[in-house]
């Protein structure tokens, strides 16, 4: 098993160095706490489980090695993330702008920005009542299909 050693975060990209010599790289907007937290936030991390994880107290955030070297996002859902921050702002912290408020474009905002913005909006219609029902059932079954297809072989995505 893979181990951190150490960690920077930049405005764009979260990078691991592992033990054995090998750097990971993950864009931030995968992971929306690190994405919206200030620079201190970010750089205020620790290790856990000896190396397995990586712990931000500030942004109570958590991101395991293994999930780094899958390439999996953070799972949290839009309804937690805006919960997490609300609270920061009735805590006084400075809210980070985010894609509510959308460019004039989309080609303005980064690859990234747009993926979390579509994850966004996928995750805000999979919270509203009923949103989903407007897929017929043909629809529902090839999402179905696809989704099983790429939990079988994921490297057969087209990214």
């Amino acid at each position: 098993m893979a181990r951190a050693m150490d960690v920077t975060v930049t405005s764009e990209a979260l990078k691991v160095d592992l033990e054995d010599a090998r750097t990971i790289s993950a864009p931030l907007a995968w992971y929306p706490r690190l994405w919206h937290g200030t620079p201190e936030e970010r750089s205020n991390w620790r290790l856990i489980g000896m190396g397995d994880g990586i712990h931000w107290p500030d942004l109570d955030e958590h991101i395991s090695v293994e999930n780094l070297l899958t390439g999996s996002p953070s799972g949290e859902s839009s309804a937690s993330l805006k919960r997490w921050l609300d609270a920061r702002a009735a805590q006084g912290k400075s809210k980070v702008e985010t894609l509510i408020s959308l460019p004039l474009s989309l080609d303005d905002l980064s690859v990234e920005e747009r993926v979390l913005l579509v994850q966004q909006i996928w995750d805000s219609l999979e919270e509203e009542e009923g949103a989903l029902t407007l897929l017929t059932d043909e629809q529902k079954r090839e999402l179905a299909h696809r989704i099983e297809a790429y939990k079988v072989n994921p490297s057969d995505a087209i990214r």
